[in-house]
């Protein structure tokens, strides 16, 4: 059971035990967000269990889910309390769950070896099934890789990114209740009842591992499985995280596209494009700009071999994707910052005398538009003075980054010996 390491007092402003309760909860989740390792428990109806932190009935079968920090922390927290009552209802006795963020680490090969802390992590804490919920993509010959189950050893994996972008955490709750009463009850699960079915998502195919009998995996197959897993990848990379990272690269891009704003030749030039034409000179510094920061950070993944090629591809696609979103983002906030800009500089009587017509709203979002893309240009140049590790992380998840700088180290040591 977690106990709150600091005093808790009941202050006369909170205005009633409940705003104490609530002051309380605010506190453990900040401490909650910046720590790893700890397991936070609670019996349903408490303060911890109306918070998804642990749920079920006391005593019983104890679920152990363990998720890396971030999104999939927030995940398993948000699943808890359901996992817990579909296992009672399906497995039988009563369940509970607890939840703990902690980022395990990866062998050489880039993978997390779960399977063998998973022992030791049941038995440490005293949990009748261990499951992993990782940020990592995981592949196989067949595609993305949705879980591996070793029912013998009753631990499981889960990889966040092969279940897609929408529905995620419902996706995340059926499987891990399936697998464990499936392996609880003896019963094969079939796809219907894993809950994979009906998402557009391929097919999902259920094996057993070459190297190791005792362990299953499920993978999704088919060209229909790649979206799902391109926009998993995307999700986990938190594409709006990149806009800190560019920060030189914003701050060069805002002063340009202020230059434009008090410039009269933008003015007549905005004037005379259309609507048409500005999207497309946006989209092509968008393009622009995504291309240099994939280039000079290095972003693009140059592994070879058969037996990558669908992880590559899926890689590349799901970084060019994620750095369109930012620079897009970056593009947009350019614009609504020109867009103030000119309304409170550029008088709208000197704007029609220059323009030679009557001006409004439309006249100064086009002139926003046109210093936001001018701006957005200049960028690619800002981006020379962010720092290249800055941006790679931003522009992944922490889980793949950690990857791709053991592959980094490890590319280096070779060439080196």
């Amino acid at each position: 059971m977690f106990i709150a390491p600091f005093p808790v007092t009941v202050d006369p402003a909170c205005g009633s035990v409940n705003g104490a309760l609530r002051l309380v909860t605010r506190r453990v989740r900040e401490m909650w967000e910046r720590q790893e390792g700890l397991t936070y428990t609670a019996v349903p109806g408490s303060l911890w269990g109306m918070n998804g932190v642990r749920s079920g009935e006391a005593g019983g079968h104890v679920l152990g889910l363990i998720a890396d920090p971030g999104i999939a922390h927030s995940a398993a927290v948000g699943m808890a309390e359901a996992v817990a009552g579909d296992l009672s209802a399906l497995a039988g006795g009563g369940w509970s769950v607890d939840v703990e963020v902690r980022r395990l680490p990866l062998d050489p090969s880039g993978d997390v070896p779960f399977f063998s802390y998973a022992d030791h992590l049941r038995e440490q804490s005293g949990w009748e099934w261990v499951v992993y919920l990782t940020e990592l993509p995981r592949f196989r010959a067949e595609g993305p890789m949705l879980a591996e189950c070793a029912p013998a050893a009753r631990s499981m994996m889960l990889s966040l990114p092969a279940f897609g972008a929408v529905g995620v955490r419902a996706r995340l709750r059926r499987a891990v209740v399936r697998l464990i009463a499936a392996a609880e009850t003896g019963e094969a699960p079939s796809r219907p009842r894993l809950g994979m079915g009906g998402h557009g998502g391929g097919r999902v195919l259920r094996r057993c591992d070459p190297e190791d009998g005792s362990v299953e995996y499920l993978v999704r197959t088919g060209v229909r499985a790649l979206l799902p897993a391109v926009l998993g990848i995307v999700r986990t990379n938190r594409p709006l995280g990149l806009l800190p990272a560019l920060s030189n690269s914003l701050a060069l891009a805002a002063a340009t596209g202020a230059f434009g704003i008090f410039y009269g030749s933008i003015w007549a030039m905005s004037d005379a494009l259309s609507p048409g034409r500005l999207a497309f000179i946006s989209a092509a510094v968008i393009a622009l700009l995504v291309v240099w920061l994939l280039v000079r950070n290095g972003l693009w993944d140059t592994r070879r071999g058969l037996s990558a090629r669908s992880e590559v591809l899926l890689s590349n696609a799901a970084t060019v994707l994620t750095l369109v979103i930012g620079v897009c983002a970056m593009h947009a906030v350019l614009f609504l910052v020109m867009l103030a800009l000119g309304a409170a500089v550029v008088e709208p009587g000197y704007l029609e005398t220059q323009l030679g017509h009557p001006v409004g709203p439309p006249d100064y979002a086009q002139l926003a538009w046109l210093s936001a893309s001018l701006g957005t240009l200049a960028g690619a140049l800002g981006s020379n003075f962010n720092s290249e590790e800055a941006v790679a992380e931003a522009t992944y998840s922490r889980r793949v980054h950690e990857r791709r700088r053991l592959a980094q180290k490890l590319e280096g040591a070779d060439d080196e010996s």
